[in-house]
């Protein structure tokens, strides 16, 4: 559509999400997710990878996942349970594959978040533009109770600042040090200079 910006790319992450009408058979979907989530609509770009037969049968734990499109589609976190999970890639033959890293405990995980037994996640912060100071990202999507824990990380104690400093760059007026044998020169007072004056005009 005219006028739409188009979302920005990033390094893709993978979410696993589960549903209510899943649970008994523990079933899950996994998405590859390659552009930001907009934080209005919870849209984005991502790819579904599904559990493929055609690589020779693999039991639960094990699955080898494959791309169901070439290219990434249209996607909301709306009303979605997910988590952020981690995968590995295989290949057999010319064909690369897909595998989630600790699958089971992960959709044990993720129904877990369903029934509110563990806090869900948070979605990563947009890319800022570059001409922007970017905000602390999110390297990793986070639960909501951890959500603002880079906070603590980012704050620095302030340190006291020096007289110089606190007088934003005046000159200090302290005397410099003498080394041994250094004279110093006093300042000519004004009765010191009078009297001088007519000593010189007699």
């Amino acid at each position: 559509r005219r006028g739409r910006k188009p979302a920005a790319q990033i390094d893709p992450w993978y979410a696993l999400v589960v549903e209510t009408e899943w649970k008994l058979q523990r079933g899950f979907r996994l998405f590859e997710i390659t552009t930001d989530v907009k934080p209005d609509t919870f849209q984005c770009k991502a790819r579904e990878w599904y559990s493929s037969a055609e690589l020779g049968e693999s039991g639960l734990g094990d699955q080898k996942f494959l791309p169901n499109n070439q290219s990434a589609k249209p996607f909301s976190f709306k009303n979605k349970c997910w988590i952020p999970v981690t995968v590995s890639v295989g290949r057999k033959g010319v064909r690369e594959y897909k595998q989630i890293v600790s699958e089971q405990d992960k959709v044990t995980e993720a129904y877990k978040v369903l029934d509110g037994q563990l806090p869900a996640f948070t979605l990563p912060e947009p890319t800022q533009p570059a001409s922007q100071s970017p905000a602390p990202p999110a390297a990793t999507p986070m639960r909501e109770d951890a959500k603002n824990t880079w906070h603590a990380a980012a704050e620095s104690t302030p340190v006291e600042k020096t007289p110089l400093e606190r007088g934003r760059g005046r000159k200090s007026h302290t005397p410099a040090a003498v080394t041994p044998g250094q004279e110093v020169e006093e300042a000519e007072t004004p009765e010191a200079a009078s009297s001088r004056s007519r000593r010189g005009a007699r």
